[in-house]
């Protein structure tokens, strides 16, 4: 399976070195093996442009993820206040792609996003203090979509730890 993971990305860059901040990009280097270890393809924005040592112009990235949620066959969103993971998760909705969000159980989020379980299928992941947290529960939900087979019979559920 194709999975698009859609998270921050310019905003967690380290002014001082220009790449991702450590800490987040060894959550999501996690996230990332657990998927591939599972046998999937990960698409991801940071691994494209190495972390921010090669950030592409918006006339470059923009289509190149427009076309890999195209591609894909879920994505995983970890939205936070990035204005980019919520287009993302709009033009996956507009694919019909199932989604799994990885929300802060504190966090507030948008009346669109927290709807976005009527109109596409939907599982919310919740973390206290960091997305490591649900490194589990995420490969339990890919694999229950797998099973299916079908993204129609994907439940919309909620995951609280």
């Amino acid at each position: 399976m194709k999975i698009f993971v859609a998270a921050p990305f310019t905003n967690k860059i380290d002014p001082e070195n220009g790449q991702v901040a450590s800490e987040f990009k060894d959550q999501l280097a996690l996230l990332y093996k657990a998927l591939r270890e599972q046998g999937h393809t990960v698409i991801s924005a940071q691994e494209r442009e190495q972390w921010g040592a090669n950030l592409m112009p918006p006339d470059v990235c923009t289509p190149l993820d427009f076309a890999g949620i195209r591609e894909c066959d879920l994505l995983v969103a970890v939205p936070e206040a990035s204005g980019g993971v919520h287009m993302e998760i709009g033009y996956a909705t507009a694919y019909e792609k199932p989604i799994i969000q990885i929300l802060h159980e504190e966090g507030t989020y948008t009346p669109l996003l927290q709807g976005i379980r009527t109109v596409t299928s939907t599982v919310r992941l919740y973390f206290r203090q960091s997305i490591t947290e649900v490194v589990s529960s995420l490969q339990d939900a890919v694999t229950t979509l797998v099973a299916n087979g079908d993204r129609t019979q994907f439940q919309v559920a909620s995951i609280a730890l």
